[in-house]
């Protein structure tokens, strides 16, 4: 119940949440997702806050068999982080799934 709402794709594309595990965090300004990636699969990633939905920012997303994705959050407040996957670099990202994210710097 406390786990991320991830997609069946997510685990298609046979990725691993390392961390974090739980669907709702707070951070102080820059949240960190670690992401098992043994298939080396491309990902992306963006945030909204909720306060504008629809206004999306990147995140950085660092790859490897144990992907990082970082997302500095501008301010404090209540943010979406969203998961996108491919198994090719170019082209159409599926949404994988999201966390809900505290911002308290």
């Amino acid at each position: 119940m406390r786990q991320p709402a991830l997609s069946p794709d997510f685990f298609s594309y046979a990725l691993d949440l390392l961390d974090p595990t739980q669907s709702q965090v707070t951070v102080e300004g820059l949240l960190q997702v670690q992401i098992g990636n043994p298939e080396g699969r491309h990902m992306l990633a963006s945030f909204e806050t909720l306060a504008a939905p629809g206004r999306r920012s990147d995140c950085a997303v660092v790859p490897g068999p144990n992907l990082v994705i970082d997302c500095r959050l501008p301010a404090a407040g209540r943010y979406h982080v969203i998961l996108f996957a491919n198994t090719v670099r170019y082209g159409s990202y599926d949404y994988v799934g999201q966390l809900a994210v505290n911002n308290a710097p």
